[in-house]
Formats: C-alpha cells, structure tokens, sequence
C-alpha cells in the first residue's frame, strides 16, 4: 500500500511540474500570455485573428513566424510580414493566415478553398487565395484538374456548386480563373478544381 501511494504521488508531482512548464494561456488562443503581454495584446480577449498592425499577417501566425505584431515590417527589408514566407513552404504569411495554416512551420499539405489563378510559369502555379496572400508551388505531373459548372440556379449560385465536375488540363489554369478548390501535397498542387 505504501509502494502504491508512493507511485501515486510521484505521477502527481510529476503532472503537476509539467502543468507548471506549459505557458500560461488565458485565452486559449494559442498565444502564450507572455508573449502577448510583451507585444501590448490582451491576455483575456482573443486577439489571435486580428491583424494589429495591418500587414496582413493576423496576430496568430506572427506568433508563430516570430514576428513583431506592432510591425509592419518586422525585419525592415520593405517587405510586409504578410508578404513574407517566413517558412519557406510557399505560402506567404497573409496566405496562411486566411488559410489558417501555421506561418512558423512548413506545411507540404495546404488545402485552399476560393482562389484565383494569378499566373502559372514554367510549371509554378501561383493561387492568390481569398482574402489575400499567394501560395506558389510546382504543379505536379499527376495533377487532377477538374471544372465544377456554376448553375444560374438562385438556390444553388455560390460559386463552386452546381453540375457534376468535368476534367480540364495544366492548359486551363490560366490567369484570372476561378478556383473552387485546390490542394497541396509534398510541396506540389495535386489537384485543382476550377469554377466555370
């Protein structure tokens, strides 16, 4: 009995040293109190998507990428950090930050919803994704296109619904098309479904 309650409080103290190592976080945004309180955030309000400097990269993936979230410019090269991609994953820190995707970390696997083509060159597709930001990436030689028809259907307008899909080619991804939805996987789109 004495060996049980000996194993019992070891399990207890050691829960509890690792409860105590976890930073703090009031919010449960994600973002340590620490780090918000040095950056002027509230710890009782979740702040983690806004955008306190206007620079596209929301409080959240600033954290995550080691950016200032009172800085456009976080490491003065005249580019915003939205416009950065800090990760290296081909996604800029405002595209990640609409995808909700962590700018802290390379994400080989994105999937996007709502884009348009901005260019595709030399087999590098570019999607500016809603709400802003771009991701860039090789289009893989298997890659699955697809057209999803808009209907003229009132109830059934948003884009990306109507018909059945139909098959397209690297051919139609041409600047300015539609994006319903698109997808990424070692670091290439595998597939990507336009809107007609």
């Amino acid at each position: 009995m004495a060996m049980m309650l000996t194993l019992l409080m070891l399990a207890v103290s050691v829960f509890a040293a690792q409860a105590s190592a976890a930073p703090k976080d009031r919010n449960d945004n994600g973002i340590p109190d620490a780090w918000e309180k040095a950056h002027d955030l509230s710890t009782k309000k979740d702040q983690g998507n806004r955008d306190a400097d206007g620079d596209g990269a929301r409080n959240r993936c600033e954290y995550q990428a080691k950016t200032d979230p009172g800085v456009a410019d976080s490491d003065a090269d005249t580019i915003v950090d939205g416009d950065e991609d800090t990760d290296g994953d081909g996604a800029t820190n405002r595209a990640e930050s609409n995808l909700h995707s962590n700018c802290g970390r390379a994400n080989s696997h994105l999937q996007i919803r709502r884009a348009t083509v901005t260019s595709l060159t030399d087999g590098v597709l570019v999607l500016t994704v809603r709400g802003g930001g771009t991701v860039t990436a090789p289009v893989s030689s298997t890659l699955r296109c697809s057209v999803k028809k808009a209907t003229d259907d009132a109830s059934t307008s948003s884009e990306g619904k109507g018909s059945p899909k139909s098959s397209c080619a690297v051919a139609d991804l041409v600047t300015g098309a539609k994006v319903h939805k698109a997808r990424t996987k070692g670091g290439k789109f595998v597939a990507v479904t336009l809107v007609k």
